[in-house]
């Protein structure tokens, strides 16, 4: 074999054990996507505690403006908090507002009250919001889930949320 021969022959070694490389680096990556997620998804559940403020949109019945809110942190049927907020934002079918509390527990139960209404926030819990590239997974974020969130005991309608932050900011065309 001549020199010329040889030396395209550990050439092409080369770039083939180049490709193999990269070709396993790509299936480690997409074998081990489904648990990495897994990992993450049940970690994000065993969440306790809710340190953000939830934003939530309620429906009114009436057109009366209320200007006062008042809210009830219970947990384990024993008030632990409350709150009253003044001259809160409405609008003649909505009342939006943040749950004022610093820090509540998933099995917490928030009550509104506006005026002579009375609602129960409760099911609060955090999903994870997956990211997924053309390699496998690509990490997640852990951050409150809305559609798992009761009012008066009924499914939350979180598309009254979406429809509401699409009124204050409505896309350009």
């Amino acid at each position: 074999m001549n020199k010329k021969s040889k030396g395209c022959l550990i050439f092409f070694i080369m770039i083939l054990l180049i490709i193999i490389i990269i070709l396993s680096w790509i299936y480690y990556s997409v074998s081990t996507s489904h648990e990495r997620e897994s990992n993450e998804r049940s970690e994000c559940e065993k969440t306790v505690y809710i340190s953000e403020h939830p934003f939530i949109v309620l429906e009114k019945k009436s057109k009366k403006i209320e200007n006062k809110m008042s809210f009830l942190l219970i947990r384990n049927n024993e008030i632990i908090n409350d709150t009253l907020l003044k001259n809160t934002s409405s609008n003649n079918t909505y009342y939006s507002f943040n749950i004022p509390f610093k820090k509540i527990k998933k099995t917490d139960i928030v009550i509104v009250c506006i005026g002579d209404k009375k609602y129960k926030i409760s099911g609060f819990s955090y999903s994870l919001k997956s990211r997924w590239v053309m390699f496998g997974y690509n990490g997640g974020e852990c951050s409150l889930d809305y559609s798992q969130l009761k009012i008066n005991d009924e499914m939350y309608n979180f598309n009254l949320l979406r429809e509401f932050e699409n009124k204050k900011t409505p896309y350009l065309e």
